[in-house]
């Protein structure tokens, strides 16, 4: 009898399981309870340069170190570096970590930091824009890490501008690291 109900028990559950069709809502999330999905991102850095912009005050000069001073690539997942810039090659809200060290000659220097979207810049307060305070050696300064959370189309390009904002002089770009990841949707 034992037995018997066993079997009738299973073969009930087989025939139920086999007429409730699983619905898939979520092609990223496997049934193991993993979730997949393209991990878009890039690094890039320039370490130990002495990259220097013009000096007229309050205008923005785009980071734009050349030759052996360039950017170089350490990774790049769906996202390119070419040289100075960020090219976005898949849409969507993406989280960009840029560190710098800046300085000038003129101690207490305040250098404005904006990130540009395809050579414009965001407007005022949309985004974000820091100041880094010179020290005045021109050759060192504090490093500082400024974070943007930014929507993107394909073939976007984003790039990093700073300007004096104190005095006519020169800001000396000494190390430079960038991070850029697709959130997922």
């Amino acid at each position: 009898m034992k037995k018997l109900l066993s079997t009738i028990l299973i073969l009930l559950s087989i025939a139920v399981n086999a007429q409730t069709p699983m619905k898939e809502h979520n092609t990223d999330l496997k049934i193991n309870g993993d979730i997949e999905y393209e991990f878009i991102h890039g690094v890039a850095s320039t370490d130990s340069i002495a990259f220097t912009t013009g000096s007229v005050q309050n205008t923005y000069y785009k980071l734009n170190p050349t030759g052996a001073d360039t950017l170089k690539e350490h990774e790049a997942d769906g996202v390119l570096f070419p040289g100075d810039s960020i090219k976005i090659l898949k849409a969507g809200d993406y989280l960009i970590t840029c560190c710098l060290n800046l300085s000038t000659s003129g101690p207490n220097d305040k250098i404005r930091v904006k990130l540009y979207k395809n050579n414009a810049p965001y407007s005022t307060n949309s985004i974000g824009r820091w100041i880094i305070n010179s020290d005045g050696s021109g050759s060192a300064s504090e490093t500082k890490t400024f974070i943007w959370y930014v929507d993107a189309d394909a073939n976007d390009y984003f790039s990093v501008r700073v300007a004096n904002l104190t005095g006519a002089r020169a800001v000396v770009l000494r190390d430079w690291k960038i991070y850029v990841e697709k959130k997922p949707e």
